[in-house]
């Protein structure tokens, strides 16, 4: 049977998120392979940052501390370094993967996957540098702003330093609640209009700068959604993590591990263990949050550019295009003038015909002066090549058959 592809409506956020379970479900063994890789990265420079620490706090010589501390740099490479890029080629792969999945029925193969990244893998790497900065500086004026802040608040306080305890306490907290719920709207605004960059890249096919331009546009109004998508993460990979964490726990203290041992011993074990466990949670949600934002990005497509609509017509006449033949006209005079603009026509460049519009040059038209060098003998007017009668008067051009 063939494929028809999904039925594209706007859709609330929980169903969203349940299309997002379901769609993981059913291709767990993939999707979890693929995000694997990138947490396999910041699991082993974890590890070598914490051993190269304790490494150089303990070592009884300077080689060991040498060594130690050389161990901690190589961790803490992979970790702030090799791991964001290696994080962000791999969700970009993988959206490619989900949204042939979805759109085109295509299964999730990790070998698609790489491919999918090598062709657009230096898009990623500006979009990941750029993403940097624009974190930089998004970090810093929220720092600043912290600070205005913090200080009006303890110039506040100071104010109503005289006045009753109980009032102070509670716009204490009142002010402190709406400082965080500020904070937080701020950063899921800046989150939700740089979401999309990954797919844009990878389904429309736009390079890294037209991608975080049109993911500002694309993702404005969107923050709670994201901010819903994330939290509703959030809970799956704590979950998780008690899950794995809870039996661990339970057994070292009715073991007697926790007693038994010296603190230093206890820190350094505590640490592998809770880095294996974070690890292990991010692999297993990680999978969740891609494909919801993926399906987040379809629907914000529907609700503001009408893509249903123009994905119906494609369906309905795939191959239609406006196309006229040139008209039998008299000859006319060609004139030919420097500089004169190239017409511009609509068409794709996503490889999967999602993108917005592109104007790119029209196909060069048929000349009309060489397409009208016959002429009807009876009523002088020019004919198409290889006409079998004049389309004005109706008289016979070419040899009737016997």
């Amino acid at each position: 049977m063939e494929w028809q592809g999904p039925v594209l409506e706007p859709v609330s956020t929980g169903d969203i998120i349940d299309r997002a379970v379901r769609l993981y479900r059913r291709n767990f063994a993939p999707l979890v392979l693929i995000v694997t890789i990138p947490s396999l990265v910041a699991y082993v420079g974890s590890l070598m940052a914490m051993l190269g620490y304790f490494s150089a706090i303990t070592g009884t010589s300077t080689g060991e501390g040498i060594v130690g501390v050389a161990v901690a740099i190589i961790g803490y490479f992979l970790i702030y370094i090799v791991w964001p890029f290696l994080y962000l080629l791999t969700i970009g792969g993988l959206v490619r993967s989900i949204a042939d999945h979805f759109m085109l029925g295509a299964r999730i193969r990790l070998r698609s996957t790489i491919s999918f990244i090598r062709q657009r893998l230096s898009d990623l790497l500006l979009a990941g540098l750029l993403l940097m900065v624009m974190a930089g500086g998004v970090l810093s004026a929220v720092y600043v702003v912290v600070l205005f802040l913090a200080l009006a608040f303890a110039f506040i306080l100071g104010a109503l330093g005289a006045t009753a305890p109980w009032l102070v306490g509670a716009l204490a907290i009142i002010l402190g609640i709406a400082v965080i719920f500020g904070i937080l709207a701020l950063l899921l605004s800046a989150l939700a209009r740089v979401i999309f960059i990954p797919q844009i890249i990878m389904i429309e096919g736009l390079p890294a700068t037209a991608a975080i331009s049109r993911s500002m546009k694309l993702g404005a109004r969107n923050w709670w959604r994201v901010g819903a998508i994330v939290l509703f993460n959030y809970f799956i990979a704590m979950a998780i993590a008690a899950a794995l964490g809870i039996p661990i726990l339970v057994y070292a203290i009715f073991n007697g591990s926790l007693q038994s041992a010296n603190e230093f011993t206890v820190f350094s074990w505590g640490t592998i263990i809770y880095s294996t466990i974070t690890q292990l949670s991010s692999i297993l949600a990680t999978p969740i949050m891609t494909v919801a934002f993926t399906l987040l990005y379809f629907d914000n497509r529907v609700r503001k550019e009408a893509y249903d609509i123009e994905l119906l017509a494609r369906r309905v006449a795939p191959q239609v295009q406006a196309q006229f033949p040139p008209q039998p006209l008299p000859p006319q005079p060609q004139f030919a003038f420097a500089n004169q603009p190239v017409a511009q026509s609509f068409s794709q460049q996503s490889p999967l015909g999602l993108s917005g519009a592109y104007w790119g040059p029209t196909p060069p038209r048929p000349d009309v002066a060489q397409a009208t060098v016959n002429r009807c003998p009876k009523c002088a007017r020019g004919l198409i090549p290889e006409a079998r009668f004049c389309m004005y008067c109706g008289f016979p051009t070419s040899p009737r058959l016997p």
